[in-house]
């Protein structure tokens, strides 16, 4: 349990619709948004860097049978995540909450 102004550190990501209802029930859960800073460009950069690296990891160790789902969950390139991140139909936020 938080005590009333502790703070609790919180990222995530969602649709970009979503994205006022999400704050909205941080809000009814008992917490006051204190800062909120959007990732998404940050983390559509470092998708880019580790692309190729995520790419052999996954060939390598992962059966054949699950590759799409590893691919998908790793956000590569060309993937419904990377996309929609890249173009902006996903908000990925990180919250500095304060328990009220």
């Amino acid at each position: 349990m938080l005590r009333p102004g502790g703070h609790f550190l919180y990222a995530d990501f969602r649709p970009r619709e979503e994205i006022a209802g999400w704050r909205a029930a941080l809000e009814q859960a008992g917490f006051a948004v204190a800062a909120e800073r959007d990732l998404r460009p940050g983390v559509v950069a470092a998708l880019d860097a580790d692309d190729a690296h995520k790419q052999a990891l996954i060939g390598r160790l992962v059966d054949r049978p699950l590759l799409g789902i590893f691919r998908e969950f790793a956000a590569l390139r060309g993937t419904v995540v990377n996309d929609a991140l890249r173009r902006g139909d996903f908000g990925y936020r990180a919250f500095v909450l304060t328990a009220v």
